[in-house]
């Protein structure tokens, strides 16, 4: 992204392609018309996904129990506990991407290669990792996706300080469920995406003072039913990164050299590569150019800026990823375990309720043995003694503790069941949680291990 001042084109309220400001020639409104609508049909495709995203990690944040079941018991005073055994799994999950983290190698495409040249690009790119900390954007991204089903990070350019010269960095993208992707891209690194938002809000005053150019309509709510509701509100207004890709038709032509590059005028003739008939080698081809602008609703505040590249350089990392009837379908590790973890939170809750509702255990006395010493035995289940005195009497029984009411074995076994069934749904086996399992050998606790890296 290059900064820049920003320009301001002031799109009129309620405009279309047939009617444009002075200065321009209307195509920044069908630029704009068509932006929102790509931007509606991003929201639509992607809105499901990241609302699963949010409640995923909402719950692994601990909101655990269903609002209605919660509020009824705080109505009763009764406990609503959350046993959280998931962040576990999680954790688990993102200490075993660190400790065997991909590296980026570089080969030579074919015999033709220079070993060498792959080795120095090697390097650079070591060096960008090395200077963008991308250990930390691959954890974050990687976090992302395990708790949410998706993340992303991004590539950007920098300008080096004092010169004119840029740099390549790796940065985080903190907030995945800003980037909206092209909902028509089929591959899973969504290189085929022909265009992409990068959404953000900025504060009314602060939009007015770095954009004062720009129109700044639609916070008194006026529009409800027009083409900018949702870009403007009270107090703040979004902005959104938007990137799209641009297939330019160009003419090649092989050169002498064997090289093939996009015809140019000032190439002379006698450096052109003639075919069999003595003509020469050129043919018709489509380049990918990627634009990026800064727009809001009815403004393109910036842009457009080319990126030297053929990519959008937003990279997406996705978890479990599935078709159903052409619509794309993300899970993270814990989506079908929250059911499994819930059961668990219950019965956990109830065993605990049952031992604080049970009666405390009592102790069999008569009259006669306490006689003299009431207070010491009302004091002794809540202040520390370390000892009771009772009066002895010839015949009398031993002042006795009756036995406390046991747990229900069921309410044990079934936590205990929840817990296996979180296991076998994340597929992370007591081998993996370092637990006491089935397997004695190092052997079989490795391929336990090894399964269970595999599955997640």
């Amino acid at each position: 992204m290059t900064e820049n001042t920003g320009r301001a084109i002031n799109i009129p309220y309620g405009g279309d392609a047939t009617t444009s400001t002075p200065g321009t020639d209307g195509s920044d409104i069908v630029f704009l018309r068509d932006m929102r609508k790509k931007f509606e049909e991003a929201a639509d495709s992607w809105n499901e996904i990241f609302q699963e995203g949010k409640e995923d990690l909402a719950f692994l944040m601990g909101d655990q129990w269903d609002s209605e079941i919660k509020n009824q018991r705080k109505l009763e005073k009764r406990p609503c506990l959350t046993v959280n055994y998931l962040t576990r799994l999680v954790d688990i999950a993102i200490g075993d991407f660190r400790q065997n983290r991909i590296r980026i190698n570089v080969r030579p495409a074919d015999d033709h290669g220079d070993v060498k040249i792959a080795k120095i690009f090697e390097g650079i790119i070591r060096q960008i990792q090395n200077k963008s900390k991308a250990e930390v954007v691959y954890d974050t991204a990687s976090e992302q996706s395990l708790k949410s089903s998706f993340g992303a990070f991004r590539i950007t350019t920098k300008y080096v300080p004092n010169s004119f010269e840029q740099e390549i960095w790796i940065e985080r993208i903190v907030n995945p469920h800003s980037v909206m992707f092209d909902p028509d891209a089929r591959k899973q690194d969504f290189s085929d995406a022909k265009w992409c938002f990068v959404v953000d809000y900025m504060k009314k005053e602060m939009f007015e003072r770095k954009y004062p150019d720009a129109a700044i309509m639609d916070f008194s709510g006026t529009s409800s039913g027009q083409p900018y509701v949702g870009w403007f509100e009270k107090d703040k207004v979004r902005i959104c990164e938007y990137w799209e890709v641009v297939e330019k038709e160009i003419e090649l032509v092989q050169l002498v050299t064997g090289d093939v590059v996009e015809y140019d005028a000032t190439i002379p003739a006698d450096f052109i590569a003639l075919d069999e008939a003595g003509n020469e080698r050129k043919r018709m081809d489509t380049k990918r150019v990627i634009h990026q602008y800064i727009v809001s609703g009815a403004d393109i505040l910036e842009g457009p800026n080319e990126w030297l590249g053929k990519y959008i350089p937003i990279i997406p990392v996705l978890g479990r990823e599935c078709w159903v009837e052409n619509k794309r379908n993300l899970t993270s590790l814990i989506r079908f375990a929250k059911d499994a973890q819930r059961m668990l939170n219950y019965w956990r809750t109830a065993s605990t309720e049952h031992v604080a509702l049970s009666p405390k255990a009592p102790i069999m006395v008569t009259a006669d043995q306490i006689e003299g010493h009431e207070q010491e035995w009302r004091d002794m289940n809540v202040k520390p003694t370390t000892y009771i005195v009772y009066n002895g009497r010839t015949g009398d029984p031993v002042p006795q503790r009756m036995a406390p009411p046991p747990v229900p074995s069921g309410i044990l076994q079934e936590a205990s069941n929840c817990v296996g069934d979180i296991q076998t749904i994340t597929n992370m086996h007591e081998a993996v949680t370092g637990q006491p399992s089935n397997e004695r050998s190092g052997k079989a606790i490795s391929a336990r291990q090894r399964q269970s890296n595999i599955s997640t």
